[in-house]
């Protein structure tokens, strides 16, 4: 700064140092081409380094104290991963199983013998992506402790859950005869799953039933399917059953019933004749397909179908009529492997892969696959690599990608 002369003819005094003429802060010359991140503010204006010079209010971060900070953090996560795999392996001695055995059981965790044995147990977390394999554990062992069950810790941070639940609770609080939810979604968007994370949180009031392909336009086997689950015993004619089915939901369950589309037209009028005669609630899951050539059977089947969308929540949940979405194809990458910001757009690439291959389900087997291949060879998922996976897994499973 130019020293000026002040009015009476004296020289003014220099500009504070590191100010400028409006008395904003400026980083000392030497200091504004820093990489970000490397700087942060000290307690005081002038702090001398090592060199015995001074550094404005400013210290730098040298590679050696990031890596020792880096050391540290890991150091911290592998103390939690050996408490948890100290959990389980105790787990494991209480059920008397071999590591073939145990694995097997709890595959979805623990992915595979050699991982469990010599890289988790034997305490070498040296080829362990230990960020990837905590959430895992912690999942493991509140389901080992029984706060939690097998998968629930993944499934319900996924947006299709959410968007069940929250349809789910609007069910239950409905005090008119629109007392039957549809959700039509292709397989492996995670109907059944929705179904028994539900039954599980609340077993006294929802129940979960699955028709089978018998079922197809038989009052006593759909009936009898209910009543089982209902805690009830199934009845040997059409009419008994009727009324074992009557008298339990009289105490107004939710009934969430999966693979609907095999239960034919029979089954729309029974839950509509259901809603009529119980307080009860009704979740109907089909898969699109079916669903739309069940309601083309006839004109009797879809004169019942119209007399039950009178009495269904809107809109009809059809969300997932084409498939699974990249929000939970990405939510599933960063559970299953770690991802981070660049999840979302790892998803979109995979997304049409996935909807030909079984949605969620493809991505589930492509996580299981990728984290085998990284735990073999100690090679990170990265999102190329994911994607040339994914192709090879389509082409062995029959389709091309």
């Amino acid at each position: 700064y130019r020293r000026r002369r002040r009015h009476d003819g004296a020289r003014a005094p220099p500009a504070p140092r590191g100010r400028t003429r409006r008395g904003l802060r400026r980083a000392p010359p030497d200091q504004h081409f820093r990489p970000r991140g490397l700087l942060s503010h000290g307690g005081n204006n002038d702090n001398d380094n090592d060199n015995g010079e001074k550094t404005m209010g400013y210290t730098t971060t040298t590679t050696e104290e990031r890596a020792a900070q880096a050391a540290e953090k890991r150091s911290g996560l592998e103390a939690d991963l050996a408490a948890l795999v100290e959990r389980i392996a105790r787990h494991q001695d209480a059920l008397g199983l071999g590591d073939d055995e145990f694995v097997s059981r709890y595959s979805s965790y623990l992915r595979s013998v050699r991982t469990w044995r010599y890289r988790l147990r034997s305490g070498d977390f040296s080829e362990v992506s230990v960020a990837r394999v905590l959430p895992r554990l912690r999942i493991l062992v509140r389901e080992i402790d029984g706060s939690g069950e097998l998968g629930d810790g993944y499934f319900e941070s996924m947006p299709v859950y959410g968007q069940f639940r929250r349809r789910l609770a609007k069910l239950q609080g409905q005090r008119t005869d629109r007392r039957v939810m549809l959700f039509v979604a292709h397989t492996g968007c995670g109907k059944s799953a929705c179904a028994k994370i539900a039954r599980d949180k609340d077993p006294k009031n929802v129940v979960h039933v699955e028709l089978v392909r018998d079922a197809k336009d038989r009052p006593i086997r759909i009936l009898n399917l209910m009543i089982a689950a209902l805690g009830g015993e199934v009845a040997l004619t059409a009419e008994g059953a009727m009324r074992t089915a009557l008298a339990l939901l009289a105490q107004g369950k939710t009934v969430i019933i999966d693979e609907a589309h095999y239960g034919g037209g029979v089954l729309l009028a029974l839950i509509k004749s259901l809603v009529d005669q119980t307080p009860s609630r009704f979740v109907l899951m089909a898969f699109p397909t079916l669903w739309r050539r069940l309601l083309r059977q006839s004109d009797e089947t879809f004169s019942e179908a119209q007399q039950l969308f009178g009495r269904c929540m809107k809109p009809i949940f059809t969300d997932y009529e084409d498939g699974t979405t990249r929000d939970n194809v990405a939510e599933l990458l960063r559970r299953g492997l770690g991802l981070g910001a660049e999840a979302a757009d790892t998803a979109a690439a995979l997304l049409p892969l996935a909807r030909k291959n079984g949605n969620l389900r493809f991505i589930a087997d492509l996580i299981d696959e990728a984290d085998a291949l990284a735990s073999e060879r100690s090679i990170e998922p990265t999102s190329v690599g994911l994607l040339d996976l994914a192709r090879a897994l389509a082409q062995e499973g029959g389709h091309a990608g």
